[in-house]
């Protein structure tokens, strides 16, 4: 297994919300938290899935912050299935957003059966992430939480996602399936992101990415 250090540690649970801190000693309640879960794959042989908190305030455009709590990556697919129960319920996490395609039904399958036969008391729920299947639209949706929302989107300097959206390069866009391939992180982060942009309650939500322009994806952050 492959873990970062988390960004931020829980502190505190509250009625409807969670306190984290940072490495500052800053404390920030967060509403909610929602993963996103890529499928093991030749690249990432066990999987990978992130836990993205909405932060309670808002900002000047009136988004919520959104913040990358942590990220793994694993060798075996039951080092996943351990893991990810073990974090969403440290922190109240339910929904995890994944592709749906016929490609996954298996991967799919396995989840929900680890779920009912180990973890049936923990609330948990499969949601099929907008945008899917179509990872320029969803790069896009990055793209814009980080840089056209000023404070839209923050990721710890060592998350493997981070890395990804470093590594990536406008020539790997042009070999169909490729992309989705390599950067399974980036396919996570996605999937989450596009779940709280569809649910964006400023109302931009999927069609102001849509109208994003086609960005350069060399130096990320």
């Amino acid at each position: 297994m492959t873990a970062k250090p988390p960004a931020a540690f829980l502190v505190n649970y509250f009625p409807g919300y969670i306190e984290i801190e940072d490495a500052d000693h800053i404390k920030t309640p967060i509403r909610s938290v929602r993963c996103g879960l890529a499928a093991p794959s030749g690249s990432n042989p066990g999987g990978y899935f992130c836990l993205v908190g909405q932060e309670q305030r808002r900002l000047v455009t009136g988004h919520r912050g959104l913040r990358l709590l942590e990220d793994f990556s694993f060798t075996t697919t039951f080092q996943l299935l351990q893991t990810i129960f073990d974090r969403m319920g440290l922190y109240q996490a339910v929904e995890v957003w994944t592709d749906f395609s016929s490609s996954n039904h298996s991967f799919i399958e396995q989840v929900d059966m680890f779920w009912r036969q180990e973890r049936s008391s923990q609330e948990f729920v499969l949601r099929p992430a907008p945008y899917a299947d179509n990872f320029i639209q969803g790069e896009r949706i990055i793209a814009k939480w980080l840089r056209e929302i000023k404070g839209g989107l923050t990721l710890p300097k060592d998350s493997i996602v981070r890395s990804q959206l470093r590594e990536i390069k406008t020539d790997d866009l042009k070999i169909r399936g490729y992309a989705t391939e390599k950067f399974w992180a980036i396919n996570g982060l996605r999937y989450v992101l596009a779940s709280f942009e569809a649910a964006d309650p400023v109302g931009q939500g999927a069609a102001a990415a849509t109208q994003t322009k086609d960005l350069p994806t060399e130096a990320w952050t």
